[in-house]
């Protein structure tokens, strides 16, 4: 007997299934390496030691002499936390006559924002750690054939050289590395790496199996696409966010007589959300506004100089794929 293939059709619409492209907040990683650091306003100030606690000085006196004595020197860097604001818009016909499954318009509105404001602080990140914005020493790039992803790639070497880079400039040892999402699968792969573990691992190397086998303590990764195509363009595909780059640093929020790579001065009052009522007459009345928002300034801890203020604790490297 043939089934009857109207008994399978429905003009009712699912009430709990629909399909969407997530952001996922553990795809970013602004946060990691420049942990918010609250202020009470959004002008502040931030002081840096010199190196004066370094320096070596002869200590050795006779007994009636005046014993030598030493100074040091403190600068000071301000900053200003800029707003970072955005909106949705939700027309109440919309909620009134959406299907169930995508009814929720406050809820998808928040969504929406959200994502805008997590991926520009993630970009606002990857412009600040620009190879430009380095000290002098801290930043290389790999010539050809020495990639990662090559079979002549040298990460454990690079790591090394990364390592004692920002010791020597700092006094400290950067303990975690960042990478994107595609440099982290060439260093499972890389032949060095394996070479190390090949006997002892039965399987693809994990993430803190690389990072023990680097010399860092853990390593971060940023998994965060995006696309700048037009809805429905050809061209309309995600593409990862963090470049062609690898940098280690000093991690860790900024406190009293500390060593960090930086931070993310924050307002204290921190996220928003505001929403608007049109009111007027016309084709925006009744039109409901939600907007999100908040205020910061990403900031390097320790800098070479007020006025230059380049990294000091924290290493790039590029050209690692």
């Amino acid at each position: 007997m043939a089934l009857d293939g109207t008994l399978f059709k429905t003009t009712d619409p699912l009430s709990n299934y629909s399909q969407k492209v997530q952001v996922d907040r553990k795809d970013f990683i602004a946060d990691l390496i420049f942990p918010p650091q609250p202020v009470k306003t959004a002008q502040y100030s931030k002081y840096q030691y010199d190196l004066s606690h370094k320096r070596e000085a002869v200590v050795k006196k006779s007994t009636k002499a005046r014993s030598g004595v030493s100074d040091w020197g403190v600068f000071k860097t301000s900053g200003l936390c800029e707003l970072r604001e955005h909106g949705a818009r939700i027309d109440p016909s919309d909620e009134r006559d959406f299907d169930v499954a995508v009814a929720d318009l406050e809820y998808d509105a928040a969504e929406l924002i959200s994502s805008k404001l997590l991926m520009s602080k993630e970009r606002d990140m990857i412009n600040k750690i620009a190879a430009a914005n380095f000290a002098t020493g801290l930043s290389s790039t790999l010539g050809g054939g020495l990639e990662w992803s090559a079979a002549g790639g040298l990460p454990i070497t690079d790591a090394k050289t990364m390592r004692a880079a920002v010791r020597a400039k700092c006094g400290s040892e950067p303990d975690t590395l960042a990478v994107s999402w595609v440099t982290l699968e060439h260093l499972r792969t890389n032949a060095q790496i394996i070479g190390r573990i090949q006997y002892t691992n039965g399987g693809p190397p994990s993430d803190e199996a690389i990072a023990k086998l680097l010399g860092f303590k853990r390593i971060i990764v940023c998994g965060a696409t995006s696309t700048t195509a037009n809805e429905g363009a050809a061209a309309d595909a995600l593409a990862d966010m963090w470049g062609d780059f690898a940098i280690c640093f000093v991690s860790g929020r900024q406190g009293l007589r500390q060593m960090s790579f930086g931070n993310n001065f924050t307002v204290k009052t921190g996220i928003y959300t505001k929403r608007d009522i049109v009111m007027a007459e016309g084709a925006e009345e009744g039109m409901k506004y939600m907007y999100q928002g908040w205020w910061y300034d990403m900031q390097f801890g320790a800098v070479d100089s007020a006025g230059s203020g380049k990294a000091l604790a924290g290493y790039r490297i590029d050209n690692v794929n």
